[in-house]
């Protein structure tokens, strides 16, 4: 069994589904929002890029939606925000 993470009081199990992830972080007990309003000095990009990662794969930003011929399911893919920041997207950037 892994060992929690601790980082500042802040345990991994705070999180949803345990997962400490930079979407976790942005998006738990609205703590991007909460720095957003604070920090008067960020650049438009950065607000750009972390309003992107927060609305990744979300439904309303499309989806993809095919059908197999073989099990006759359907099968919805989200789309993804193509940011940096994000650990999904950024990855398939890098790669």
């Amino acid at each position: 069994m892994q060992p929690e993470i601790i980082v500042d009081d802040i345990k991994a199990s705070d999180y949803p589904d345990d997962e400490l992830s930079v979407y976790s972080i942005f998006k738990h007990n609205h703590n991007w929002d909460g720095y957003e309003l604070t920090e008067k000095d960020l650049r438009t990009e950065v607000r750009k890029e972390v309003r992107k990662l927060i609305e990744c794969k979300d439904e309303a930003h499309g989806f993809i939606e095919y059908f197999c011929d073989e099990c006759e399911e359907f099968r919805i893919v989200h789309l993804g925000c193509n940011s940096r920041l994000c650990s999904s997207c950024g990855k398939t950037h890098t790669d």
